[in-house]
């Protein structure tokens, strides 16, 4: 254990599209919910919620609404993992799980983990995060690509052995529907950072995912 993590407030944001939860970890203190019908993206919703957490928090941290909200025991643990990893290392700026693919409820064996950061499931020092503006919020698709070029530039990430994030498939996830979208956006980004395709992490590993799945 290492005790200034433990003592740390941590902004826990559930997002989906058109739908906000903010917390304090670790006493699960609810700061504010919001549900909105019109067509808010995830970016500004995150966005948002970091602004509701204020300086009360040390880290932040984004969780997909459909995948851990209603497993807080998961969540605590994945938390407590991640942050011990920082605090072990102080010079990391963010700190991510390792991904575990679920579909119908049931582990996907053919995908053992994931072993590369995704949008959801990383937790930010706050400094580190706010030093790179936030997710731009222009883009309702690929925002934590874009955020996470600018956040390499300045900062690192390291991985948790110990942390586990429950990743769902539901083959309702905008990722499987916008497949054409996420591929032109992403050329662009990518341009625009003047990074090489075959630098980046996971766009790409929804196909894999999803190729697996039909086994």
């Amino acid at each position: 254990m290492y005790g200034k993590s433990h003592n740390s407030q941590v902004g826990v944001i559930f997002t989906s599209k058109g739908y906000r939860e903010t917390y304090l970890y670790p006493n699960w203190h609810r700061l504010a919910e919001s549900r909105d019908s019109t067509t808010r993206s995830l970016s500004s919703n995150f966005n948002a919620g970091v602004s509701e957490v204020g300086c009360e928090a040390e880290y932040l941290i984004r969780i997909d609404g459909d995948d851990m909200r209603p497993r807080f025991d998961a969540l605590n643990h994945m938390i407590e993992d991640l942050m011990n990893k920082i605090a072990a290392r102080p010079y990391l700026c963010a700190c991510y799980p390792t991904y575990m693919i679920y579909s119908n409820e049931r582990l996907v064996p053919s995908i053992i983990n994931v072993r590369k950061p995704q949008g959801a499931g990383i937790l930010y020092k706050r400094d580190c995060f706010m030093d790179t503006h936030g997710y731009d919020e222009s883009l309702d698709l690929q925002a934590d690509l874009e955020f996470h070029l600018r956040f390499l530039k300045r900062h690192s990430m390291d991985i948790s052995d110990n942390a586990i994030y429950p990743w769902y498939f539901t083959g309702k996830n905008r990722s499987f529907k916008k497949q054409r979208e996420i591929l032109k956006l992403r050329k662009k980004i990518l341009k625009r950072h003047d990074t090489p395709d075959h630098a980046m992490h996971h766009f790409g590993l929804y196909h894999y995912i999803k190729d697996h799945l039909r086994r």
